[in-house]
């Protein structure tokens, strides 16, 4: 079951692992998935997983590392030599989770050896603890927030295209269109940026037409939230421009999506806030 804890039965995958010719174990209650391998000793599973992915809130770099497990893409070779620096990296990250969000004396030590030219006394360190913690928060919001100002002034990008917006007719919606793997991927990823503002996430829906795929709200085309173009060489992001006043008018605005499917994250705010407009229209 999803609400199952996997602690308990990582046992009994080390033990099928042991009796099978398997270079990779996959541990799941159907929405954590916990990969394994034996980087430690050969053909014994390591204790740690050198991927772990949580369905719920999945992050761009686990959706590339997912691809690697496609039927189309799957390479032994390749993800065993990407398994190791995984294993580490995740290590290093929850390590350099643990000092932002309560630095140790360590730590703060090495921070303090670079920027303070006094002695530094135990009293200077425990000083100094809530400035580095401070300082550290205060730098990741600025660094996200250049990046997401970046996004939605499209005077400051200059792949950012502004077009009429085409009215889409019944009869394109209702066109056939074949629906490929990627748009299918990047509807997942936007409903995902959307599940803190809409408990019912059903209501998100999507319609293909030839030239873009368009996701609605409650399957109302006039209440579109985003459209992708994918089909081409070049993918972008489009949405309906947004008036300081909360009014729409007839033109989208169209950014180039620079790293597919990792870029769709970059505009979680702007998708966040046309949903919002229309959850109150």
């Amino acid at each position: 079951m999803c609400s199952d804890s996997l602690d308990k039965h990582d046992k009994q995958l080390m033990r099928y692992f042991h009796t099978t010719e398997a270079k990779i174990g996959i541990l799941t209650n159907g929405i954590i998935y916990k990969f394994y391998t034996d980087l430690e000793e050969t053909n014994k599973m390591d204790t740690k997983p050198f991927l772990e992915i949580n369905l719920l809130d999945i992050k761009e770099h686990e959706m590339n590392e997912l691809r690697k497990f496609y039927k189309t893409n799957f390479d032994l070779r390749n993800i065993m030599t990407s398994a190791e620096e995984l294993k580490y990296s995740n290590a290093i990250k929850k390590m350099l989770k643990y000092e932002f969000e309560t630095p140790s004396t360590n730590f703060v030590s090495y921070i303090l050896n670079e920027v303070y030219d006094g002695i530094k006394t135990q009293k200077v360190k425990d000083k100094f603890e809530s400035t580095v913690k401070k300082s550290i928060s205060e730098f990741i919001n600025d660094m996200v927030r250049s990046r997401i100002e970046g996004v939605l002034d499209p005077k400051v990008e200059s792949n950012t295209i502004i077009e009429e917006l085409p009215i889409m007719t019944q009869e394109e919606t209702q066109n056939k269109t074949l629906t490929t793997d990627e748009e299918i991927e990047a509807f997942i990823i936007i409903k995902t940026l959307m599940r803190s503002l809409i408990k019912d996430n059903k209501r998100i829906t999507y319609k293909d037409a030839a030239e873009y795929f368009n996701i609605t709200l409650d399957n109302n085309i006039r209440k579109w939230i985003c459209r992708l173009h994918l089909n081409k060489k070049n993918k972008y992001i489009s949405f309906p421009e947004i008036l300081e006043n909360g009014e729409r008018t007839n033109k989208e605005i169209k950014i180039a999506l620079e790293s597919f499917p990792e870029s769709l994250y970059d505009h979680k705010d702007q998708i966040e806030k046309i949903l919002q407009l229309h959850l109150k229209s």
